[in-house]
């Protein structure tokens, strides 16, 4: 065989001659490369012998000189064959990263408008919500088992109401409670959630930025970024918090971020639609990503995007996180640098399915763990609902009973 092309040549041996395909070996060496003719009769009985001995000899050295040159493979890591949890060596601690957005509490999906499409009330949004706490706890538990896990990182992204009712013309026509009392279930329900999440982890930070639900104005052309009762809400969540986990509000930042710091649960609170953060080293910016299309549409959309900000900042953003267009989406357009977009708690709508870029998906979150040398590892979406329960309300007109 060849070195580096893979050529596999037949060896004949005529007359005490040796031929390899149509290259001739000459007396003392072997040569294997070259594009000698087969020789003539008479060249071939003028040709010097060649002994077996001399043969053998020549493709050992060959073997040996081929032995010298080659690395073979390293055997795998003794701490990957090994079964026993104290041999694998996961000795770095990671941090856990959650999704928090779109459940627009307060939402009504009335199934006459519909036919069953995306059911959606105050019931099934609680349902959702405990079981997002429930699986989030569950991946955090069985990531436990292999390394140190004592840190959350919760990315609040928005759209944690229905909204106001005046949005678009028909909105209070799919609310199932106002604006108020969505504000206090949300306050409630979050604070509780905050408090289980201590069972499992010693510290967690909250990084809120608003989404277009939480906004005051009717309309989005007359909304003012800091007027939006999602801040407002986690404002409120902080403070009954504090009470158990401790910590005390800090001076606002410059660029109007609310920040209460020294207990269990850290909070800080945007006026600003984004945020830039560092998490193990790892640079973040989050949003919830109002007015920007989608990794489909060019120009325009969220990739681009990501460069802009990065030129603004004017350093690769490892992870750019967003929300608002209900659908789950990943993508790694540059060298250190990625989009993670996370679902909702709704699933698909009418408006989800006739969009400019259709998606009928699982409601879901996204949950991730970060290491402070390889950035992202274990990266999980969290499915909150059923193929089957999202499908239960549909009516077949004419099939069965």
């Amino acid at each position: 065989a060849a070195s580096g092309c893979g050529i596999l040549f037949e060896v004949e041996q005529r007359s005490n001659r040796l031929y390899c395909d149509s290259h001739y070996c000459g007396r003392g060496s072997v040569r294997l490369q070259g594009f000698a003719p087969r020789l003539t009769s008479a060249q071939e009985a003028a040709s010097p012998q060649v002994t077996k001995e001399q043969i053998d000899e020549a493709l050992r050295e060959r073997a040996a000189e081929f032995l010298n040159q080659h690395t073979p493979l390293p055997p795998v890591p003794l701490h990957i064959l090994v079964s026993r949890l104290e041999d694998m060596g996961f000795d770095t601690p990671q941090e856990a990263v959650a999704g928090f957005h779109d459940l627009h509490w307060g939402s009504r999906i009335d199934a006459r408008t519909t036919n069953g499409f995306a059911y959606y009330d105050l019931d099934v949004a609680l349902e959702r919500l405990i079981r997002w706490r429930n699986v989030l706890l569950r991946f955090t538990q069985r990531e436990q088992v292999f390394t140190s896990v004592d840190q959350l990182h919760l990315l609040a992204l928005g759209d944690d109401f229905e909204g106001h009712g005046a949005m678009f013309g028909t909105q209070a026509l799919s609310l199932a409670t106002p604006i108020g009392f969505q504000y206090l279930g949300f306050v409630d329900h979050v604070s509780r959630i905050l408090l289980d999440f201590l069972s499992l982890y010693k510290h967690i930070t909250v990084y809120k930025v608003h989404g277009n639900h939480g906004r005051i104005s009717a309309k989005a052309r007359d909304s003012y970024p800091p007027d939006n009762i999602e801040l407002m809400a986690w404002t409120n969540i902080a403070d009954r918090v504090r009470v158990a986990t401790g910590g005390e509000w800090q001076d606002t930042t410059k660029s109007g971020v609310r920040i209460l710091k020294g207990g269990l649960i850290d909070f800080y609170i945007a006026s600003s639609p984004t945020m830039l953060l560092e998490i193990m080293g790892w640079k973040f910016i989050i949003m919830h990503g109002h007015g920007m299309k989608s990794l489909a549409s060019t120009y325009t959309g969220i990739i681009d995007t990501k460069l802009r900000y990065n030129s603004l900042v004017g350093e690769t953003i490892n992870y750019l996180v967003k929300a608002h267009l209900h659908e789950a989406q990943q993508a790694e357009h540059e060298i250190g640098g990625s989009i993670i977009q996370g679902g909702c708690f709704v699933g698909p709508s009418a408006l989800s399915i006739s969009g400019p870029r259709p998606a009928a998906n699982l409601p879901s979150q996204e949950l991730f763990f970060m290491h402070p040398k390889h950035g992202k590892t274990q990266h999980h979406t969290l499915h909150l609902a059923s193929i089957e329960e999202m499908r239960s309300r549909l009516e077949w007109i004419g099939r069965g009973d």
